[in-house]
């Protein structure tokens, strides 16, 4: 199965300055299933707040985004920049 990498980037929420990220890797049977994995994992911890998360191919080309979500893109589309 192929392999995808998730980032999430946070901000702290007591107003401290700064940024924390976290990142994993999901094994999944396609892209659909990866960003499925993706979107459930919303929980943050304490003391931080989820403020974008991406997913990228093993080759780092980003091919999912929460903030292209926000903005507008679809679910499924590929984010270009």
């Amino acid at each position: 199965m192929p392999s995808y990498h998730l980032r999430r980037m946070m901000r702290f929420t007591c107003g401290k300055d700064g940024t924390a990220f976290e990142r994993d890797t999901i094994i999944a049977p396609d892209l659909a299933a990866a960003i499925d994995i993706a979107c459930a994992r919303t929980a943050t911890p304490p003391g931080l707040s989820l403020t974008g998360s991406t997913l990228s191919a093993p080759s780092g080309a980003v091919l999912w985004s929460a903030k292209a979500l926000a903005l507008g893109g679809t679910r499924l589309s590929p984010t270009h920049s």
